[in-house]
């Protein structure tokens, strides 16, 4: 099931490539399009037709029967919902992204409320290494709001731990969607240069929604003639690992 999910996803990465060039995209500019938004250079987040072949729509074991959906009922409930699936292209030569999270806190002083939205990460390739660029977390951070702790870790000022899980393909690894969280720089080269394909899916109370990570009104893959005014400014983080 990872190849042939893999498999689709080289194939949908070039027919991505080739419309943002029809469309005369800028990939050194931030950019977000309803089917793919940028997350710094070279690291594309892709929801929608990306997933839409039948080994995505109809394999169960992705739907009712993917291995952590126990793990996430305990933690959000029988009536947890799944609020959207994609998969983030990690390419060579990408950036490390900033550190963030994917959402905040639902009040101001909200800090102590348990989970109300999940992620799962489901890498598509090995990540035994920092090759690939393998997702960092701080562990605890759900429940931090000092950000200026954490932010300073890129030139090595940062005392606060943090960690690199070792993930095989086909593992799944979940966190609080609160919890702070960055996807390093794919450093492949030569012979060994490759993108590192993540899965991903978000799973949250049934009063829950986020409608922030990506837009509704900018479609990639509409008329060809179609203005590339379109596209959107975007943040560089947000969504994905």
């Amino acid at each position: 099931l990872v190849a042939a999910c893999r498999s689709v996803l080289e194939r949908k990465s070039r027919l991505l490539d080739e419309r943002l060039a029809a469309r005369g995209v800028d990939l050194q500019a931030p950019w977000r399009f309803n089917e793919v938004c940028r997350r710094r250079f070279a690291r594309y987040d892709l929801r929608g037709w990306a997933l839409s072949d039948a080994i995505f729509t109809e394999s169960l074991l992705l739907w009712s029967a993917a291995p952590w959906l126990p793990f996430v009922r305990s933690v959000l409930g029988d009536d947890v919902k799944e609020l959207w699936r994609g998969v983030v292209d990690n390419r060579p030569g990408s950036e490390t992204q900033g550190w963030h999270r994917d959402g905040g806190f639902l009040f101001p002083n909200g800090v102590d409320l348990p989970p109300h939205c999940l992620t799962i990460f489901v890498p598509l390739v090995d990540l035994l290494t920092d090759e690939l660029g393998p997702p960092q977390f701080f562990p605890g951070s759900q429940r931090c709001t000092r950000e200026h702790l954490y932010t300073g870790l890129g030139d090595g000022s940062c005392h606060l731990p943090h960690c690199t899980p070792q993930l095989c393909a086909g593992d799944a690894l979940a966190f609080d969607y609160r919890i702070i969280h960055r996807g390093q720089a794919n450093l492949s080269r030569g012979a060994a240069r490759r993108s590192r394909p993540m899965l991903y899916l978000v799973y949250a109370k049934p009063w829950f929604t986020d409608v922030h990570n990506f837009p509704s009104d900018a479609p990639l893959f509409a008329d060809p003639d179609a203005a590339v005014g379109g596209q959107h400014a975007a943040s560089n983080e947000g969504g994905g690992g």
